[in-house]
């Protein structure tokens, strides 16, 4: 048998988790701003906002783009199904679209005649190490005027033409679970440069909330 994946956990990982329950501050801990910004770091966006899990985070993408009933979204045909999940989690409708068999991402050209009056998104999922043709992407969704958000879950330290998973696209994700290179146990990040789309989605995971203490709900 071919193991997937296998976690690599040692005493490091037990230490810093002993750090943050002797704290008691178990919900935000300091630690996850300093991987907030360790992320950045590593990726080149400008924001990064933790989440509890990289459905979260798809779902608080679609969200803050104002995705929803009625509208389309184009996720390839090969994927973990939560992809598909946070899309109709949003209201939206999620439209398979083929894979290339050789890198097992969104085949660019299949897109195109999944295009409808009703799309708003599309979804690649880069998969097992493997980046979709994110230039392909983004030029057929200028050509359409259509949002791209990137599913990086498993795109954690893979670049296409030099630049991370997640950053090409208006927002992006990143997922922490068990399974993934980095893993948290669970988590998940969102990735944008948009100032106000970076607002909209702390303020979705937060409960409408801009600031943490306060029972002040904006949206």
């Amino acid at each position: 048998m071919i193991i997937q994946i296998e976690p690599w956990i040692d005493n490091v990982e037990l230490e810093y988790l002993k750090k943050v329950i002797e704290s008691t501050y178990v919900t935000e801990h300091s630690l996850t701003k300093e991987f907030e910004e360790r992320i950045k770091k590593l990726t080149g966006s400008k924001h990064a906002i933790s989440m509890t899990n990289g459905t979260a985070a798809l779902y608080c993408c679609l969200v803050a783009m104002g995705i929803g009933r009625g509208d389309e979204v184009i996720v390839p045909n090969l994927t973990f199904v939560a992809t598909a999940n946070a899309v109709i989690m949003a209201g939206a409708t999620p439209v398979l679209c083929d894979v290339s068999k050789k890198s097992m991402c969104i085949e660019v050209e299949n897109i195109e005649s999944k295009i409808t009056k009703n799309t708003k998104c599309i979804i690649p999922v880069h998969l097992f190490g493997n980046s979709s043709n994110m230039k392909e992407i983004c030029d057929l969704s200028k050509k359409y005027n259509l949002y791209v958000i990137e599913d990086a879950a498993q795109g954690i330290g893979v670049r296409f033409n030099k630049k991370h998973t997640g950053t090409f696209g208006n927002m992006g994700i990143l997922s922490f679970y068990g399974n993934k290179t980095i893993t948290c146990g669970e988590g998940g990040i969102v990735l944008t440069d948009d100032d106000i789309l970076a607002e909209k989605c702390y303020s979705l995971k937060n409960h409408g909330r801009t600031k943490k203490g306060i029972f002040v709900h904006d949206r």
